[in-house]
């Protein structure tokens, strides 16, 4: 098993309280990041055991203005720093983690075919 904490040393996150973490690239397919925003911004109140990261981030703007999303130092980051690349975690397309005492048990990386499916899989997953 891979620890997702060791994936992140250099980072200031603490993940150990979430079961699911969401990578969200703001620079690939659009299609896929406007799904992927959208369901972050309509969920993330729901879902507080899941870290929504945005990573690639040009400007924080568009994802505040068209999908009313802020980073509440809760489950939404901003990587304006880009930490997550270094991570070797972001693949360029939207990825989603399940964890286990802060270890993938599995992951996911989407494509525009499967990602409604894959996001109503993932937040089943979550809700308890």
């Amino acid at each position: 098993m891979q620890s997702l904490v060791e994936k992140v040393t250099n980072s200031h996150l603490d993940i150990g309280g979430f079961s699911g973490v969401m990578i969200i690239p703001l620079n690939g397919c659009s299609s896929c990041i406007t799904i992927s925003s959208k369901f972050a911004s309509e969920n993330a109140k729901e879902l507080k055991n899941v870290l929504f990261l945005f990573t690639e981030i040009r400007s924080t703007k568009e994802l505040k203005v068209r999908f009313n999303l802020e980073p509440n130092n809760q489950n939404i980051i901003f990587d304006t720093e880009n930490f997550i690349k270094e991570s070797k975690l972001d693949f360029g397309s939207v990825g989603i983690y399940t964890l286990q005492n802060g270890n993938i048990i599995d992951k996911q990386i989407l494509n525009l075919k499967s990602i409604s499916q894959s996001l109503n899989v993932f937040k089943s997953k979550m809700t308890y």
